[in-house]
């Protein structure tokens, strides 16, 4: 009684260590410092305890530095090529511990109901948006730079975000119209009014009726002026409340359509 009462003891103060260990490289990771990373992609030395069997890099453009997280296909056929779906978070996920970027919804939905792909889900600085200077530059460098590395279709590349990641999502298409297969800017927004660009990209856009943080008018604006001119879908969901984006990644017709479509 005595060794077995030892034991659960011992496991319990094990898993008590453990579990502030976890803590502490979690809250706490030290970031790389300047003088060790080099331009383009760069190993993020970090131990991450969260998503561990997802690769953590740190690209860096310029000036710009760019934590991102990268999913690989299960199974990489010789000579095959391999969808790309490009994430961007939202305003909450911002930082450089290169954890709070990691969309579980998304993950999720497209391992139950896409294809075999890779996904890059790059994360912003604090103090930072995707239309800051230099972020273009270095998202599209990364992307150049996951064409050349790996056996990416350069013909089925996906983009999608939430929030300020659809925002994002929506600079994107503007600025590079023809370069993506289909975009999903989830609780998007812009005030650009010339939406013209979007007509090369097919669009599904989505939100919550009774969103508080971003009006729903952004995306009713968008798909109204899209709609007749490029392929656009629109979901409104009838709910309060800003998180639009689980219930919209794990909707399987999601990635049917989105890995339908190609350049």
């Amino acid at each position: 009684y005595k060794r077995k009462r030892g034991r659960f003891m011992l496991t319990q103060i094990l898993g008590f260590f453990t579990a502030i260990l976890i803590f502490i490289v979690d809250t706490f990771p030290m970031y790389p410092g300047p003088d060790v990373l080099h331009q383009g992609i760069n190993p993020d030395p970090r131990p991450y305890v969260q998503h561990s069997g997802t690769a953590g890099y740190i690209f860096k453009e310029g000036d710009v530095e760019l934590p991102f997280r990268l999913v690989k296909p299960e199974n990489i056929e010789e000579g095959k090529t391999y969808p790309l779906v490009v994430y961007l978070h939202g305003s909450g996920e911002r930082g450089k511990n290169n954890i709070a970027q990691m969309q579980r919804s998304l993950l999720r939905g497209v391992k139950k109901h896409g294809e075999p792909c890779y996904i890059i889900m790059p994360q912003v600085f604090e103090d930072k948006t995707w239309t800051s200077d230099g972020y273009d530059a270095a998202l599209t460098r990364l992307i150049e730079y996951m064409l050349k590395l790996y056996a990416v279709d350069s013909d089925r590349i996906y983009i999608t975000g939430i929030s300020m990641g659809g925002a994002g999502v929506l600079d994107q298409l503007l600025r590079h119209p023809g370069k993506y297969a289909a975009a999903m800017p989830v609780c998007g927004y812009t005030d650009v009014e010339d939406l013209t660009a979007f007509a090369g990209t097919p669009m599904w856009l989505a939100h919550n009726s009774g969103d508080n943080v971003v009006s729903a008018d952004y995306s009713r604006r968008i798909y109204a002026a899209v709609k007749d001119i490029s392929e656009a879908k629109y979901t409104e969901y009838d709910r309060a409340g800003h998180n639009a984006w689980d219930r919209f990644y794990s909707d399987p017709e999601v990635w049917n359509w989105a890995f339908s479509k190609t350049l």
